[in-house]
């Protein structure tokens, strides 16, 4: 978490550096610069799940050059709720809470935000990783393998989308 925030604080102009410096509006920009590193974070997760998304597009294709039926069913809800965790990820609040919202994101919770965006890049990441290999199964015509693959590559969806709707209770505070 601290290196995404380190490298967005060194990304500052000497405008920005000395703005940090003036008592009462450095933590503003402190604040500013938190919630600049989470939607960094976050556009980065949605550049792995739409590579994930192309990986089963990819798989979708074999399984129908192949004709196997069987697979359709389970590749749409799998890419539907693809679709759906990119469209949470994509849109998800970044921290900002304006002077007349109802709910106020103080520091430690951005701080918080941060440090749970950063965890769910792991998730993520698996996410492309069981893509990757759903698509490499598909490849090989390896029909019944690719079954139980997409089985374990929607658990781990699931789980993604649980851990979108956790990250919304530590933006309401609950």
């Amino acid at each position: 978490m601290s290196e995404i925030l380190d490298k967005v604080k060194k990304e500052k102009r000497l405008i920005e550096e000395i703005e940090t410096l003036i008592p009462g509006f450095r933590g503003y920009k402190m604040r500013e610069l938190r919630r600049e590193a989470d939607k960094l974070v976050r556009d980065y997760i949605v550049r792995k799940l739409k590579e994930a998304k192309d990986n089963l597009k990819e798989c979708m294709l074999i399984v129908a050059e192949n004709d196997r039926a069987e697979l359709y069913g389970l590749i749409n809800r799998i890419s539907a709720l693809l679709d759906l965790v990119t469209s949470k990820i994509e849109h998800a609040d970044y921290g900002y809470s304006g002077f007349f919202d109802a709910v106020k994101i103080k520091v430690d919770e951005l701080e918080k935000l941060l440090e749970y965006d950063n965890s769910l890049i792991k998730s993520a990441n698996e996410i492309v990783t069981a893509s990757k290999s759903a698509q490499d199964l598909a490849n090989d015509l390896k029909f019944d393998e690719l079954s139980s693959k997409l089985r374990e590559f929607k658990k781990l969806l699931d789980r993604f989308d649980e851990l979108i709707n956790q990250r919304e209770n530590i933006i309401l505070g609950v």
